[in-house]
């Protein structure tokens, strides 16, 4: 899983080149991109229900306990996505284009863990996977994120108001003391106790969300700045970015590519009854760590034509 900041600006990436995404989708994340950035983040919002200490790790290396609700959050994503993208199809509790920008980004965010996870076993071997070597890769993650951004935007966004707005999750500007709007948490709780049978509170959600928009806050302060990495970066830093069998930019790329590819052929089959859920096993395929990630253009599996309507 990159750094958050990778899945904000890679959802921002695809509003503005929606090339191969379907009209209403591509509509949906410019209009709502605040909901695109809420899909794409939303797996690693429980790291900032304590903000402090995510700061802590990234600037003293400490060692912060994963929080407990990770695991609830990522207990059946494909399932968990299809069920939302079910309740998007029928117009339920939000509007269908903030439905949509939601899916796209919860849907992009599965697609980049899937094309830099070989990455990171690259780098790390079997500790990519123990949970005991979670500090390790995510210091390794925050690096690569940082160099990617340098990359990509040509300057280091640390320290400058540009990060900020990356991490607004919600339409209303300024601080988000009410945390999310209740139709918009009601649709994400209902496809995790639809699924998963536990979600989590509107409380604890809230609080993630005020601690992402502190983040992002003090990532564009000045004091932000202290987290950014040196002009010249030392080659054995490099290498963990761009190196032998590495390539993060590219990997990012790929996940680009694939995030067009399943957004896709999701909203393909969302324009049918077909039960979404029922198409599970073909998204896990395009998601799985051993898959091939379709490129952009590429034909992707059909759906099973006897679930279509007759």
């Amino acid at each position: 899983m990159p750094a958050t900041i990778v899945y904000l600006v890679g959802v921002e990436r695809l509003a503005l080149a929606p090339g191969g995404l379907p009209a209403p989708v591509a509509r949906a994340l410019v209009e709502d991109l605040e909901y695109a950035r809420l899909g794409a983040a939303w797996f690693d919002l429980p790291w900032y229900g304590n903000v402090a200490g995510e700061l802590a790790r990234i600037l003293l290396g400490w060692n912060a306990p994963p929080e407990p609700a990770l695991e609830l959050l990522r207990a059946a994503p494909v399932r968990v996505g299809l069920r939302l993208a079910e309740a998007v199809t029928r117009g339920a509790l939000v509007g269908t284009e903030a439905g949509l920008a939601l899916v796209a980004g919860y849907f992009l965010h599965l697609c980049f863990d899937r094309s830099l996870e070989r990455t990171m076993q690259k780098l790390l071997g079997d500790e990519a996977r123990d949970p005991g070597g979670l500090p390790a890769r995510r210091g390794v993650e925050w690096v690569q994120a940082l160099l990617w951004l340098r990359e990509t935007l040509g300057y280091d966004p640390l320290g400058t108001p540009e990060i900020r707005r990356r991490f607004q999750v919600v339409k209303r500007r300024g601080y988000p003391a009410r945390g999310l709007g209740r139709g918009i948490h009601l649709l994400l709780s209902t496809a995790y106790l639809d699924v998963v049978g536990r979600a989590p509170e509107k409380s604890e959600v809230d609080s993630w969300v005020r601690g992402l928009w502190l983040y992002g806050r003090i990532l564009g302060s000045a004091p932000g700045r202290l987290l950014a990495l040196p002009e010249t970066v030392p080659e054995a830093t490099w290498a963990c970015y761009r190196g032998d069998g590495v390539d993060v930019a590219e990997a990012i790329e790929e996940g680009m590519d694939q995030a067009r590819a399943c957004i896709s052929r999701l909203y393909e089959l969302m324009q049918t009854e077909l039960a979404l859920v029922e198409a599970e096993a073909m998204f896990t395929g395009l998601l799985g760590s051993e898959a091939a990630a379709p490129r952009a253009g590429e034909a992707l599996p059909a759906a099973d034509a006897s679930a279509r309507p007759g």
